[in-house]
């Protein structure tokens, strides 16, 4: 869905001197992947409310077919195993982004997982940062995919169960 409000502002005085606020809002969801184990959708959208840019949001969701459950991190990695986890991550990021250079990538604030949980592809997790999460606006919202050969050790036993 698409909405584009052309909204008046109120002056001090109370007179209306033609000036107006655009807002902008675009949201959509798409079946990325659909297996006999899971459903992953894709949830896109984009805001503007004024200034230098606009945000636009990529999220994946991943759902267990079995129990029509959302997977979340828990459900998917065990917080005993996040550092090696993120370890994986760092290294497909940097690779793919930032030409190999691994200082770069903590110019702006330390490294860390993405705040939303991964999902599950036909042939991996696939891992995706929101726009300023790791880095700057311009860098927009690296992604990495990572294979179940190499990633399926790290997972839970459940959503190892998931795997293609």
């Amino acid at each position: 869905s698409i909405r584009n409000l052309d909204i008046p502002e109120d002056n001090i005085d109370g007179s209306d001197d033609g000036l107006s606020m655009i807002y902008m809002e675009s949201n959509s969801v798409k079946m990325m992947y659909l297996t006999d184990k899971f459903v992953t959708f894709g949830l896109s959208g984009y805001t503007y409310t004024g200034g230098a840019h606009g945000m636009s949001t990529q999220v994946y969701k991943t759902i267990d077919a079995r129990t029509g459950k959302v997977m979340e991190w828990n459900d998917i990695f065990a917080p005993s195993v996040r550092t090696k986890l993120k370890a994986l991550v760092r290294k497909a990021i940097v690779k793919q982004y930032y030409d190999g250079d691994d200082a770069s990538l903590d110019v702006l604030m330390p490294f860390d997982l993405p705040a939303n949980a991964p999902s599950f592809t036909p042939k991996g997790i696939h891992f995706i940062y929101s726009l300023y999460e790791i880095d700057c606006y311009a860098a927009g919202m690296p992604e990495c995919e990572i294979p179940y050969s190499v990633i399926k050790p790290l997972m839970t036993e459940s959503a190892g169960t998931l795997i293609p």
